[in-house]
This record gives C-alpha cells, sequence and structure tokens, in this order.
C-alpha cells in the first residue's frame, strides 16, 4: 500500500519540477509589455425603443384582453408608417393577481395586472417621434428605453480593432527607442474581450408626448483594446 502512495508524490513532484523551468523559461528574457486602445464615433442612425403596456382588470381574461389590443393597434399602426412585422418585438407576457391587505383580514383579490413589452428597431430616425406618439396613443404608457446604434457598426468595430492595434505599435516603438533598445518580434497577443459599443440611452416614465421632445441627436462610441507583448532584441 505505501509504494502507490510513494509513487504518486514522486509523480507529483515531477510535475512540478516539469511545470516550473517552463513557466520560469517564459519570462527569461527581455521584453515589453503594452496595451492598444481606441475609441472612434460615429452618429447614431438607428434607435431601439422599448415600450410596455400595463393594465388593470377584475380578472385575468379582461387584462390580457385589454395588454393584446393595446398591442395590436400599435403593430397596425407601426406597419402603416412603414415599419416591417420583423423590427417588431411583442412575443411576451406578464399576468400578476392584485390583492389589498385589509388590516387585520385576510388579503382579499382585487384583479389582475397585465403587462406587455414591445420593441422597436427604427431605422430611421426621422420616425422616432411618430413610433413614440403611435405607441402612446395605442394605449402603451410607458417609455423604458431608448437605445442608439448604428447601420454601420461592424465597420465601426473593425475601425477600433485597427485603430487600437496601431496604438499598440505605436507605444512599443516609442518606449523601446525612449530606453534605447530596439523591438524584437511579437511574443504573445492578448485580445481583450469587452462591451465594444458605448450605446447613448435615453430612459422615461412619461406618459405623453413630451418624451419625443426630449430627444436628442446622438453619437454612438465603439471601443477595442488590445495587449500585445514583444521580444527585445539583444
Amino acid at each position: 500500500m505505501k509504494c502507490p502512495i510513494k509513487l504518486a508524490y514522486c509523480l507529483a513532484a515531477l510535475n512540478v519540477m516539469t511545470i516550473l523551468p517552463l513557466a520560469a523559461q517564459a519570462a527569461d528574457f527581455a521584453r515589453l509589455d503594452t496595451i492598444g486602445s481606441a475609441r472612434v464615433s460615429a452618429p447614431a442612425d438607428m434607435a431601439i425603443i422599448h415600450m410596455t403596456v400595463q393594465v388593470s382588470a377584475p380578472d385575468a381574461i379582461s387584462a390580457k384582453s385589454l395588454s393584446d389590443d393595446a398591442v395590436a393597434k400599435l403593430i397596425a399602426r407601426l406597419q402603416q408608417n412603414g415599419i416591417t412585422r420583423a423590427d417588431i418585438q411583442s412575443a411576451n407576457l406578464d399576468l400578476q393577481p392584485q390583492y389589498r391587505f385589509p388590516e387585520g383580514k385576510a388579503a382579499e383579490l382585487t384583479g389582475y395586472r397585465a403587462s406587455r413589452a414591445v420593441s422597436v428597431m427604427l431605422r430611421k430616425l426621422s420616425q422616432l417621434d411618430e413610433v413614440l406618439n403611435a405607441g402612446l396613443n395605442s394605449g402603451l404608457n410607458q417609455v423604458d428605453q431608448i437605445e442608439f446604434t448604428s447601420s454601420q457598426m461592424d465597420k465601426l468595430k473593425t475601425q477600433a480593432r485597427a485603430a487600437a492595434i496601431a496604438d499598440a505599435q505605436n507605444k512599443a516603438s516609442a518606449l523601446a527607442k525612449g530606453f534605447g533598445t530596439k523591438l524584437g518580434p511579437v511574443w504573445h497577443i492578448r485580445y481583450l474581450t469587452r462591451q465594444p459599443v458605448a450605446p447613448v440611452m435615453y430612459a422615461s416614465k412619461a406618459r405623453n408626448d413630451a418624451v419625443a421632445e426630449s430627444y436628442q441627436p446622438s453619437h454612438i462610441n465603439v471601443a477595442d483594446e488590445v495587449e500585445v507583448t514583444y521580444r527585445l532584441k539583444p
């Protein structure tokens, strides 16, 4: 029984002896670490509008029916304004019983509240006012968020990545020159996964046309970052 245990300890020790020299070897040369970052900005030309209808009724069926009617009216209005059904998301329903709690008595059911959320992809910002008005006039009584974005998002991401790479290269060259040495080949690249888009958002609980009037044209920012390690020449 002792031999297998000793063998296990020997194998573990051998593994440690094997790993440590590799780690030491990885750091056993002159190197320069740098981080390249970049941010590009562009005018927003699209938006995603998130709206909600909340209605109450004595029974669950009536509450659901009222919320469904409001969403159906909105979809019809939006389609009349040229917005395709594929750009409208509305497949959800939240139905909750409502109670009142008299002092010293059991809770009493007073009715049901139905909520449905609708998201609209707006490909023309010039339609923002009419979409908001269509929602409010159809019975949707809450504007949750307006998220601005760009139809050129893929292009902006590519530009930000290229600028981050150039920034890393420029920093490394300047540092090496400043310390009187020369850059060797790239030894390691680490691409930092991060949320590249910083959309400008607007949130409101407004229940009238003042929502549309509060809109201000905005820009979106796309950021990227990369870490690079260079070997330094002797």
